[in-house]
């Protein structure tokens, strides 16, 4: 796994488009879209080279915010929490951890995050990728993430 190339420039772009399409909606919402944002950044920085790796980051931004923020209208605070929960459990034991909220408001939700590959960026630190699924009134929503581990034990998004 390579986490060496760093998009932030591009990300950066995406994101600000991401944000002005956010800007009226819910909380959950929006930061449905940031997260999903974030993620179709860092998985479209995996394609094509030069100004199509550009396109592909701005546009793997994109689409991430459309499925974030959809993933976000539909997800109470609870679930929210439950998803945060099962994310960094997944990342301190590399198992993949269940989530349930029979109460969602959106309709019942419940999910499971898995990592689904391990590596180290080139300063030595581990990194994993992980994949939470979404499960809300029947609708199933994937979004991926990868996170690296610090020095002082915490994982940085």
């Amino acid at each position: 796994m390579s986490v060496s190339r760093n998009p932030i420039y591009t990300s950066v772009t995406g994101l600000a488009m991401v944000l002005s399409l956010a800007a009226c909606q819910s909380d959950n919402e929006v930061a449905g879209a940031l997260l999903g944002g974030t993620t179709g950044a860092v998985i479209g920085n995996q394609f094509g080279k030069g100004d199509g790796n550009k396109a592909a980051i701005a546009l793997g931004a994109i689409i991430g915010a459309s499925v974030g923020q959809a993933i976000g209208a539909s997800l109470d605070q609870t679930s929210r929490q439950r998803v945060g929960q099962s994310t960094r459990e997944a990342l301190a034991t590399n198992q993949a951890i269940t989530w349930d909220n029979p109460q969602n408001a959106g309709g019942a939700a419940r999910g499971v995050t898995q990592i689904t590959r391990e590596g180290r960026q080139a300063d030595g630190r581990l990194c994993r990728e992980y994949l939470n699924t979404v499960v809300i009134g029947g609708q199933q929503e994937q979004a991926y993430g990868t996170a690296c581990r610090n020095a002082d034990g915490s994982w940085e998004l």
